[in-house]
């Protein structure tokens, strides 16, 4: 108040005038200390207040700075909240399932707990009673009521304390935890610090939720990231496995595009160094597509193919052993220990640490491998094994549209053939050569041979009657070998003989085989002939020759037997047309034969008729018998 008043008479323009308490009377000097007591309780409470923001600043600070880590915030509360209501130590406790842990603790108050140690949640502890009750728990002198908490009697009979508050920590009305702030005198806290203290519980739930919330933010973007990886990856692997459709679709008549379709999607999906698809022809592995190499590598790589099944490769393994072949470290593989130093130096050379070859399997049997190899050390997840099992069963199902296209496809050019030869059948009821032409032509040509013939056999003697060949040398060398005994060597005279298929894959090789200088100088190796039988009895066969040596297919072996079945259709219609059409002449010449003898019949009754009425005139008589013998003999008078 003096100061006001000395203010405002400076402003005034008046001097100052000097006040000495000495001069005044005892209640003035009274009123003056008065004053200075209350500056000093409003500085204090103002030291207070500063001090209570501070520390509530720099915990917000904390809580900024720590988003993750709920640990150094609860340790600043725990320590301003001792310091700042005068507490020997404070601890503070987060529930966790039916207990209560301590996650931070400061002050000097000597502990029995472990930081394994968790309270039971009952009415015994004094932080448990304030969780359940979600309420403050404040005890002048615990040591005076550890009949009512015996649990807390536990950790604190031995430590000296004697005053206790605890405050629980509340999120939408549920205790989640408690501070617990303790004194070794008996002294209660003021409604202020407790206050206090439930501020700072309030700011440590703040803490806990940030950090609850920011660590399922992070999970949920962490789970999102990863959706979003699985998403791209599947949409990946989907436009993958829709481009291999596609191109399935696109080459119906050839698997080579799809090969190398799958093995460039293979090794960038995988985030392989280079792959390859092979082949299994039974004996030797074929390398029919890559990915990944330099032109320089791709040559070397392909000098080295085929390989016998037995060689030590991954494709090689995995089509050996008809199953998955993943190699971790190609270096400490004991798989591939057979691998020569040369190979190894080449897999070293380019870096390759992983490879993983995938069986191609059709039914029970493996017609080849998709291998892939990587520059890192277990270098492929379990997910790229099954995309490349996908891949793999992709490629069988382009080999076998292959397969079935052709097969359709050669059907289609044999019933072709097969109309060709009935249309024939049909259009030369009485002359078989055009039908055994046609037969010997497309027998040829559908059956992948070099020369055919079709042979009748009289009983005794075989007889060419058509024959068809890509050379005319060979033709001229067939036609001199005929005709043959009926019991001779030949493809064509044994199934006659034998009235069965002869298959001769190899007649320079074959005891029985006669004519070989013939087939030799035909051109062809391997034959193969059908007889044409009827009643049992065979009339002929249809032979083909072929110049590589080896077995016909069992398709070409049905496809001549269905040659041989049309021919004896058009033997047998022209034979049946021939005995019908003779029939048909004898007909016609008795019906000839009856009309002329009715005709004379019928003249000489009607010259008797006339003579039984020209018994007086014989004129009547000459007339009739001279008009029917004109006209039963042709003549012209």
């Amino acid at each position: 108040m003096a100061r006001e008043n000395k203010e405002m008479t400076m402003r005034r323009g008046a001097k100052p005038t000097k006040s000495k308490a000495k001069g005044k009377p005892p209640a003035a000097r009274k009123s003056l200390k008065n004053d200075g007591s209350r500056v000093r309780d409003l500085e204090r409470r103002l030291a207070e207040a500063l001090e209570q923001q501070t520390a509530t600043s720099e915990i917000l600070r904390v809580i900024a700075s720590s988003p993750t880590d709920v640990e150094p915030v609860l340790m600043t509360v725990a320590e301003r909240a001792a310091r700042l209501c005068d507490a020997n130590d404070a601890l503070i406790f987060r529930k966790e399932g039916n207990g209560l842990r301590a996650l931070a603790r400061w002050g000097s108050v000597p502990t029995v707990m472990t930081p394994e140690t968790v309270l039971v949640i009952d009415r015994t502890f004094v932080a448990s009673r304030a969780v359940i009750d979600a309420r403050v728990v404040h005890i002048p002198d615990v040591q005076a009521a550890f009949d009512e908490f015996p649990g807390s009697k536990r950790y604190m009979g031995i430590t000296g304390v004697r005053t206790v508050l605890a405050v629980p920590l509340l999120r939408e009305g549920a205790a989640i935890g408690a501070i617990l702030i303790r004194r070794l005198e008996v002294e209660p806290f003021t409604d202020k610090q407790i206050d206090l203290v439930t501020t700072f519980a309030d700011q440590a739930v703040i803490a806990i939720e940030n950090v609850r919330l920011f660590t399922d933010v992070q999970q949920k973007n962490e789970a999102l990231t990863r959706a979003h990886a699985q998403v791209t990856e599947s949409l990946e692997q989907q436009t993958a496995t829709s481009e291999i459709l596609r191109v399935i679709s696109e080459s119906p008549t050839e698997a080579q595009p799809v090969f190398e379709t799958i093995v460039r999607n293979a090794v960038r999906l995988c985030g392989g160094q280079h792959g390859g698809v092979y082949r299994f022809d039974g004996q030797l592995v074929h390398s029919v597509a890559h990915d990944g190499f330099t032109p320089e590598e791709l040559e070397a790589w392909r000098k080295t193919w085929p390989r016998p099944v037995t060689a030590a490769s991954a494709a090689c393994l995995a089509i050996r052993a008809k199953n998955l072949v993943r190699i971790a470290d190609i270096e400490a593989s004991p798989e591939l220990s057979d691998l020569s130093a040369e190979a190894r130096a080449n897999l070293r050379e380019r870096g390759s640490r992983s490879v993983v070859a995938v069986p191609m399997r059709r039914q029970d049997d493996v017609i080849g491998a998709i291998a892939i190899t990587h520059r890192q050390v277990g270098g492929f997840s379990d997910a790229h094994v099954d995309l490349l099992k996908t891949f793999a069963d992709q490629a069988v199902i382009a080999i076998e549209n292959v397969r079935l296209f052709k097969e359709l496809e050669a059907r289609n050019r044999d019933l072709t053939a097969t109309s060709e030869i009935l249309r024939a059948i049909s259009s030369s009821p009485t002359d078989v050569q055009p039908v055994f032409d046609i037969i010997a032509e497309s027998a040829v040509r559908l059956c992948g041979a070099e020369a055919s013939t079709v042979t009748r056999f009289d009983g005794e003697w075989v007889h060419l009657v058509a024959v068809y060949g890509s050379s005319p040398v060979g033709v001229e060398a067939v036609r001199r070998s005929y005709p043959v005994r009926g019991g001779g060597a030949s493809a064509a005279a044994r199934s006659i003989r034998d009235r069965a298929i002869a298959h001769i894959p190899d007649v320079l090789v074959d005891e029985e085989y006669g004519p070989q200088a013939a087939a030799v100088g035909s051109g062809f190796r391997a034959t193969l002939a059908v007889p044409m039988l009827r009643e049992g009895r065979a009339i002929g066969a249809i032979a083909i020759g072929r110049s590589e040596p080896g077995e016909f297919s069992e398709r070409q072996v049905e496809l001549l037997r269905t040659f041989a079945d049309q021919a004896l259709i058009a033997i047998e219609n022209v034979r049946l047309f021939t005995e019908l059409q003779e029939k048909n002449l004898a007909l016609t010449e008795a019906h000839a034969h009856v009309t002329e003898a009715l005709e004379r019949q019928t003249a000489t009754a009607e010259i008797l008729r006339v003579i039984s009425r020209s018994q007086t005139d014989v004129q009547p008589v000459f007339d009739t018998i001279v008009k029917s013998a004109v006209r039963l003999c042709g003549g012209l008078f």
